[in-house]
């Protein structure tokens, strides 16, 4: 048998909550996942805009393929 520990006390008094927690870390994972792609979605749509209208294209056309 393993001797019995803090460390132990501590891992037998979490482990129904472990699932919980996982979920949770889980979630949080996706989410900031989500918010980066966001993030680099809309600076893609700035910078095409941006390029568009240097160039004096109707910005319509650049845009909306990445809105589909």
């Amino acid at each position: 048998m393993r001797p019995i520990t803090a460390r132990s006390r501590v891992i037998e008094r979490l482990h129904p909550d472990m699932s919980a927690l996982n979920r949770r870390a889980a979630l949080i994972n996706h989410a900031l996942f989500w918010a980066v792609a966001s993030a680099l979605v809309t600076i893609l749509l700035m910078i095409l805009a941006f390029v568009d209208a240097f160039f004096g294209l109707p910005h319509e056309r650049g845009v909306a393929p990445m809105l589909i």
